[in-house]
């Protein structure tokens, strides 16, 4: 796929690397391209602004701190709407950590998908835990044929197994997957590296 990851911190670096090493086109987009400190990921992927590198994504991953998601939007709306768009943001310390309302009020046409937002980076990094891969839990609707199976594949190539929560009335579910995982990880100590797996019998 020709994938489109905004952001270059360690969530969008990370999911950059393993889409790139399973064969996919990456573009990775940030506000200055030019600044040394994209050097090193600028000889494995193109490094460009946003308004050359969301046009023509076949997916595209936002993985940007959640207070600059409204200026994303209301800058490049026209151009990401009817995009099929995965969204790893969180506004932290907000009763809502996802912004869905803002999606869907700025780009109607967009088809949104809630993914990678309920772990840290280091998860994603290495997502096999005791030989066994964990679960990425996220939501979306499938409103575009193949969009469901798309996502799961990307999800599939970084090394975790999909569980698809429902369409995006399960948002609310998806941040409280965050907040168990929070409380584990971090105000428990049991550390970044903590993830879940489904049983069911």
């Amino acid at each position: 796929m020709r994938i489109t990851v905004v952001g270059a911190g360690p969530v969008g670096r990370t999911l950059a690397g393993a889409w790139l090493d399973a064969g996919h086109e990456l573009t990775v987009v940030v506000r200055d391209p030019t600044h040394e400190r994209h050097d090193e990921l600028s000889e494995r992927v193109p490094v460009v602004s946003p308004s050359e590198g969301l046009r023509d994504a076949e997916v595209t991953l936002i993985a940007i701190p959640g207070t600059a998601v409204p200026d994303l939007i209301h800058r490049h709306a026209s151009t990401l709407n009817g995009q099929l768009i995965i969204d790893a943001t969180n506004r932290m310390g907000r009763v809502s950590f996802h912004q869905l309302p803002l999606f869907q009020s700025f780009m109607p046409r967009a088809r949104v998908y809630r993914a990678f937002c309920c772990y840290g980076w280091d998860v994603f990094a290495n997502p096999v835990i005791d030989g066994v891969p964990v679960d990425l839990p996220f939501c979306g609707a499938d409103e575009s044929p193949g969009d469901l199976s798309s996502v799961e594949k990307l999800i599939g190539d970084v090394g975790l197994n999909p569980l698809w929560l429902g369409g995006l009335e399960a948002a609310d579910t998806l941040d409280g997957v965050l907040r168990l995982w929070y409380s584990l990880a971090v105000d428990r100590g049991m550390g970044r590296r903590t993830a879940f797996r489904t049983l069911s019998g």
